[in-house]
């Protein structure tokens, strides 16, 4: 807020400085979530990270940024992700006085000041975090990874924010994804695991399972 006095008068008036963030220095990458740095659209010239509480666009030829405010009460982010067609990126947030999970799907395009262009919290679970998420390759879905706490697979419509289904895996999940050819099938790896499932009817139907594996 900035106080200016009006001429020879004691009348004061109000102005609002509005400021507009043009670069930033620095990123969250040393907080250790996966794909802390993604390509953002189809020229593949830009990147995208994490940045206090932005998400920060640059070129990687020209000193161009751009960014996407994030929550103000966000305590830390812990994955991200972007959608296959590289339009728009989901957020797993952690929010401050708040223990639940819950992810933001923002636009690439349209600055910092857009509105959140969707949010989905999930409640049904111990874990307090999404830790890896995946989109389907038309954006319509995006599966996510609960915590070690209960590991679950939470399989979400993005256009409608609608839970399609839940699933709770054994310990040592750590990553997801969904079938490039069919957006209901789901793959999930992890310590000496790999699963696939579909999701039909709002539940998850286990098509193979691996498990002992020895990278090695």
């Amino acid at each position: 807020m900035a106080e200016a006095l009006g001429g020879g008068s004691n009348a004061r008036e109000n102005k609002r400085l509005k400021l507009d963030l043009l670069h930033g220095f620095g990123s969250l990458g040393h907080l250790n979530f996966k794909d802390g740095v993604v390509f953002i659209e189809d020229d593949n010239v830009r990147i995208g990270f994490p940045m206090g509480k932005y998400f920060a666009i640059r070129h990687i030829e020209k000193p161009e940024m751009n960014f996407i405010k994030l929550r103000d009460n966000l305590e830390n982010i812990v994955s991200i992700c972007t959608s296959k067609n590289r339009k728009y990126i989901a957020v797993s947030e952690k929010i401050r006085g708040e223990n639940y999970p819950q992810v933001s799907i923002y636009p690439v395009r349209g600055g910092a000041n857009r509105e959140r262009e969707k949010l989905f919290r999930y409640t049904e679970t111990k874990s307090t975090a999404f830790v890896h998420m995946a989109f389907a390759e038309d954006t319509r879905f995006l599966v996510m990874l609960t915590g070690y706490q209960d590991s679950q697979i939470v399989f979400l419509n993005t256009s409608t924010t609608k839970l399609m289904g839940s699933y709770t895996l054994s310990p040592g999940a750590t990553r997801v994804s969904i079938s490039p050819k069919d957006s209901h099938v789901v793959a999930v790896s992890g310590d000496k695991l790999m699963k696939i499932l579909r999701v039909q009817e709002n539940t998850f139907k286990p098509l193979a399972e691996i498990t002992n594996l020895n990278m090695a």
